[in-house]
């Protein structure tokens, strides 16, 4: 059984006990897990995460958007329920944070993300 995680926190209900995550919002949480997560860090399975946390500098328009789409396909690649509809990206220099916007198809429906690394 999976269990939904909220603000990177296990959420419970009023008894203090995981609430259960499953299907389309089991596998959703599952992207933006491997999203957030750094490649690399998990010592389980150092291929586990992203390479999103690499993408800095006075990167923008096409060339910030090809780097963040290459490593969103490379991160969900394992995902194969996962579709890629489209992917946005900007970059703030000054709280250097990436910020992705994605559109994702699972099951013939889409569903947007966001995620800032």
């Amino acid at each position: 059984m999976e269990v939904l995680l909220r603000n990177g926190d296990i959420a419970v209900d009023r008894q203090g006990l995981p609430l259960p995550v499953e299907g389309v919002q089991a596998v959703l949480q599952r992207a933006v897990l491997r999203l957030s997560v750094r490649q690399g860090s998990h010592p389980a399975d150092p291929r586990f995460g992203s390479r999103l946390h690499r993408i800095r500098g006075p990167l923008s328009g096409q060339r910030l958007n090809a780097r963040v789409q290459a490593a969103v396909r490379e991160a969900l690649a394992p995902m194969g329920e996962l579709e890629i509809a489209r992917c946005q990206a900007a970059y703030d220099p000054g709280r250097d944070q990436l910020r992705v916007a994605l559109t994702l198809r699972c099951l013939e429906q889409e569903y947007p993300l966001e995620v800032a690394v």
